[in-house]
């Protein structure tokens, strides 16, 4: 739903019962999961979501705050899960097949509307068509959920908190943050942990993590 703050005027641009085909999310059988936040794009007058299922629909899509119309940018073969927010024209998304036993990270470029694959926790030869570059990190292994955050050539990661570069498969696991680990074990099946935890880099070059236990800022 759209609402106009001059006029309070409330308008649904898209709803899984819609039978008018407003947006091509409208009318579907299985109502689609999206994940939020809706991530802004001022510079090109949108917003931006992720839709993990089903698979006919699922990649990352904008809505334009012009025209309210909706737009899927990219599709997936896979569950896209997460999506960072805005930085330097910039989100990733986390993408993860059935079981969750492999993960991606593909960086989405908002000024040229253009991705590249930059982790897979696999030896994979492409995710979505996208092929490993030359700064793609390839970790066997290192089953890392995000969030995740890119600090020049390494990439944190969320679950487990860490980092890795390109040419460390084995990445740097570092303690974890919570000093009551049990309550984490005991709150389990709520929700995907990843949900609950943020990173965001702070101009200083440190670091500020949040999960739903406390608030940390983390020098590098």
């Amino acid at each position: 739903m759209s609402v106009r703050l001059d006029n309070h005027k409330v308008r649904v641009i898209s709803s899984s019962r819609g039978a008018g085909q407003q947006s091509p999310l409208d009318g579907l059988a299985v109502p689609p999961l999206v994940f939020l936040p809706l991530v802004k794009d001022p510079a090109r007058h949108r917003l931006l979501f992720v839709v993990s299922y089903p698979l006919s629909h699922t990649g990352l899509w904008e809505i334009d705050a012009r025209t309210e119309q909706i737009r899927r940018l990219t599709a997936s073969e896979h569950y896209i899960h997460w999506i960072s927010g805005n930085r330097s024209d910039r989100v990733i998304l986390a993408l993860a097949n059935a079981d969750c036993s492999q993960w991606h990270a593909i960086e989405y470029d908002l000024a040229r509307d253009r991705q590249k694959l930059i982790y897979s926790s696999t030896n994979t030869a492409a995710v979505d068509g996208l092929k490993p570059g030359e700064k793609t990190i390839l970790a066997p292994g290192w089953l890392a959920q995000p969030p995740y955050l890119r600090v020049g050539e390494a990439l944190w990661t969320g679950l487990p908190f860490g980092r890795i570069e390109r040419g460390q498969p084995g990445g740097n696991v570092f303690p974890p943050l919570e000093d009551k680990p049990e309550l984490l074990r005991n709150l389990s099946g709520l929700e995907h942990e990843f949900n609950w935890r943020t990173m965001e880099p702070l101009e200083d070059g440190r670091i500020l993590v949040s999960d739903r236990h406390g608030i940390w800022l983390v020098t590098p």
